[in-house]
């Protein structure tokens, strides 16, 4: 038989490997470590890149960005497409960002596909969801992309176009080969269900996968979180016991952050050791540990250029807000909306949104008494799974506790609002009272720092055992207060 190595080498590119076909391969085509190198980075394992290949890849690991750079462009003309992404890496990692996607750009039109991965991955860290999933669906057949288009779909609340990702991979035509991508495929198709309110078929789904006794280990915090949207999280938790292993550990982590629990996942995320570190940054959301004032003075200090890349268009804005009354240049961006840098520019420090929260306390918006009512936004917390849904009943009891006389047309005329936690963080600005049903699992809505960005909103949060159960009562008597002026 007659084989077209263009065809297979093109191919090979496009589709995703577990590491040790990647090392088969190379070994075979006779590729230099870098080739292995540039798939590691692509996923964001720089770590790993230095390990397999050092040179310019282990500068970036250690910081080193000069000699990163100076390496991965080596002194030719002949720099390979491996290099093309080291460099495409450091350049972002220094600050030059826009320099750095434009890199990545150049090499996916070259068809490389760690580059293509690459891309859609920082196209998504930055808020680009859009441009995430034409990259995912120039690929069809690379996994780890199609995780990052369903991801960016899901942002968008495309659930449609989220399952036409993850369809050919959950119907086998596809296959799924790293048990941690298969454990990252069961969440989003989960949240696909959960959104689509197909809560029967949720059911199903994440009762197969938690008694399934064969699961490989890397798949059980994704399973406990799959559990848990179900409506199945005490049967996840005990199931999972600690004794029997850190996997184990990290799938009560799972549980215990997704429940809001702060103690018990410090805890669990101390136990779990190397294991619980994919949730290190949730785990800072929910115990809100606040701003470092030594940091922040060195970060914001005068003479210095910051760049903030927005990742959500309203959440982190008191953050940047007060970043805004430091003494530093500050610049706010969004790959999104097209705000961007020139691509020469290099800033003094680089961070998006959210990492604002481990160096600046927020600036909350001024109170205000405009307006009069009360606004219902309707449905208030929908699409997040079984029992973590606002239910009718309770709807019903929110509005007659506050009665029709007192309802108001539109949230822009209601002086005040009881709302879902995205349009609090949308109408936060004016800063009016509201009542918040906070998102269900979402680490942000069960800590502090919403109440530290908005004092003027009172958060509820659904019980991890009773869910919303009698909180529509609750809700309308707040409303009630803060029309008022009671609370």
């Amino acid at each position: 038989m007659l084989l077209d190595y263009v065809l297979l080498d093109a191919r090979r590119d496009r589709i995703a490997h577990d590491h040790a076909s990647v090392l088969l391969q190379c070994a075979w085509c006779g590729d230099p470590p870098d080739r292995r190198a540039a798939m590691a980075a692509a996923r964001g394992e720089t770590a790993l890149a230095a390990h397999i290949a050092a040179g310019a890849w282990a500068n970036l690991a250690n910081g080193e960005l000069v000699e990163a750079l100076r390496k991965s462009r080596g002194s030719g003309s002949g720099q390979s497409p491996a290099m093309g992404l080291a460099e495409a890496e450091t350049l972002i990692a220094a600050g030059a960002v826009v320099a750095g996607l434009d890199r990545l750009a150049e090499l996916h039109q070259r068809s490389f596909g760690p580059a293509s991965l690459a891309f859609a991955r920082h196209c998504h860290r930055l808020g680009d969801h859009d441009r995430a999933i034409v990259l995912a669906r120039s690929m069809p057949e690379h996994a780890q992309l199609a995780l990052t288009g369903a991801k960016s779909a899901l942002a968008l609340k495309d659930e449609r176009g989220a399952l036409e990702l993850l369809a050919p991979y959950l119907r086998g035509a596809v296959p799924v080969l790293e048990p941690l991508d298969a454990g990252a495929f069961a969440v989003i198709a989960a949240s696909t269900l959960a959104r689509s309110g197909q809560h029967n078929e949720l059911r199903r789904f994440a009762q197969a996968l938690l008694s399934a006794a064969d699961a490989p280990e890397e798949m059980l915090p994704a399973i406990a979180r799959v559990a848990w949207s179900a409506g199945f999280g005490e049967q996840a938790w005990n199931r999972f016991e600690p004794v029997r292993g850190p996997w184990h550990t990290a799938a009560r982590l799972e549980l215990a952050v997704l429940s809001g629990d702060a103690g018990a996942a410090a805890e669990l995320f101390r136990q779990a050791g190397s294991h619980g570190a994919p949730v290190a940054s949730l785990l800072a959301l929910l115990t809100g540990s606040g701003g470092d004032p030594t940091a922040a003075q060195q970060v914001f200090a005068a003479d210095r250029v910051v760049h903030v890349w927005r990742t959500h268009p309203h959440r982190w804005q008191a953050w940047i807000d007060a970043a805004a009354k430091t003494p530093v240049e500050l610049g706010v961006y969004d790959l999104r909306g097209g705000v961007v840098p020139g691509a020469e520019e290099i800033p003094d420090a680089v961070l998006d949104d959210g990492a604002l929260t481990a160096l600046i306390e927020p600036a909350p918006p001024a109170p205000s008494a405009d307006g009069a009512g009360i606004w219902v936004e309707a449905p208030l917390c929908s699409g997040f799974g079984v029992g973590h849904d606002w239910p009718e009943e309770e709807n019903a009891a929110l509005l007659k506790t506050v009665g029709k006389r007192r309802l108001a047309d539109d949230p822009a005329s209601a002086a005040v609002r009881v709302v879902s936690a995205d349009t609090a963080a949308a109408l936060a600005g004016d800063g009016r009272p509201a009542v918040v049903l906070a998102q269900p699992g979402d680490p942000f809505w069960a800590g502090p720092l919403p109440s530290r960005a908005w004092p003027q909103m009172k958060i509820l949060r659904t019980h991890s055992a009773k869910g919303w159960k009698d909180c529509g009562k609750t809700a309308g008597k707040t409303a009630l207060a803060m029309l008022a002026g009671d609370a």
